[in-house]
């Protein structure tokens, strides 16, 4: 692993990885030592992937095609609106993302708070994207 960080994650964060399964099967058994519940972000150059883990859910995109990460918020209007940390490729597609589906204050702050740490230990590019109100 090139990169193994451990994030903190606080009980109100409402921001998490979606219900998927994509770590490699090196990145769960190396997470089977961490204590439940922690919040990792990885990178492997031996596999080609970055990603993040936490319990059964784990995102992951090819190392060779993320640029950035980017904080997306939509601000609730008639809906919840959302909140995101998405890995995005030079293109501008999204290939995984952390996700809230409610913008809450608790989520951007968290969110907004580990952007920088996790761009920094995987020398990705960052910035916000503000994508109004959900009308």
């Amino acid at each position: 692993m090139d990169v193994w960080l451990k994030i903190e994650r606080p009980v109100d964060a409402e921001a998490d990885i979606p219900l998927q399964d994509e770590a490699s099967e090196k990145v769960k058994k190396k997470y089977a030592s961490e204590p439940a519940g922690a919040f990792i972000v990885w990178s492997d150059s031996s596999d080609g992937t970055l990603g993040c883990i936490k319990n059964n859910r784990s995102i992951s995109a090819p190392i060779s095609d993320v640029t950035e990460l980017v904080l997306k918020e939509m601000q609730p209007a008639k809906g919840r609106g959302f909140v995101a940390l998405s890995f995005v490729s030079s293109a501008g597609r999204e290939l995984a993302g952390i996700y809230s589906n409610t913008c809450s204050a608790n989520a951007v702050h968290w969110l907004s708070e580990i952007q920088p740490l996790i761009a920094k230990a995987l020398k990705l590019g960052q910035r916000k994207e503000d994508l109004g109100y959900d009308t």
